[in-house]
């Protein structure tokens, strides 16, 4: 996972949309990859998570729980694409801008849709050995961060809106939402 992460680096800096030197460089008033709370929860959070679970459970990546998951997941990461694409002709940053997905974007969405697909699976689909409620509820604690840094950007040009407190608010809520629902099944 950290790989996909260092990938998207190296490609937004090729795309001249690493860093904020080089944004400055190019005249653009966006985000820059280092400046993406996104991609540093990814590192610190998201990645070691998704670790912590392959390394703990297996899943039957073909029974038909992990193929609905998965494609669940794939459309969802499509969807979001989509809307992070209109976006980027107002919000330029490393993985989308001037209405089109970049290079790094895609590589995001790789990561994306693997590390969703495995904390998916690891909610609502049969593995082995089975997911214990302590497990489940450390693992929702550890994303509660990632709720709040995956949505800032560290840039003066960012301000807290009422639509990033509802992404941040809405994400831990549907995290909390699926442990209580969970909870009961899991013994």
């Amino acid at each position: 996972m950290e790989g996909l992460i260092l990938a998207q680096f190296i490609e937004a800096g090729l795309d001249k949309f690493g860093t904020r030197k080089q944004l400055k460089a190019r005249g653009v008033d966006g985000y820059c990859f280092t400046q993406h709370g996104g991609m540093l929860s990814d590192v610190i959070i998201v990645s070691p998570i998704v670790a912590y679970i392959l390394s703990k459970h297996w899943f039957d990546l073909f029974g038909w729980r992990s193929i609905l998951i998965g494609a669940i997941d794939i459309v969802v990461v499509l969807k979001l694409l989509s809307v992070y694409r209109v976006w980027s002709v107002k919000t330029p940053e490393a993985h989308a801008h001037n209405g089109k997905i970049t290079i790094a974007g895609w590589i995001h969405t790789v990561y994306a849709v693997i590390g969703i697909w495995t904390v998916a699976m690891f909610y609502f689909a049969p593995a082995t050995p089975a997911v214990p409620l302590a497990d489940m509820l450390v693992v929702t604690l550890l994303f509660m961060p990632w709720c709040v840094l995956g949505t800032v950007k560290f840039s003066p040009l960012w301000s807290l809106k009422n639509s990033d407190i509802m992404t941040m608010v809405g994400t831990a809520v549907a995290f909390w939402l699926v442990f209580f629902i969970r909870a009961p099944f899991v013994w």
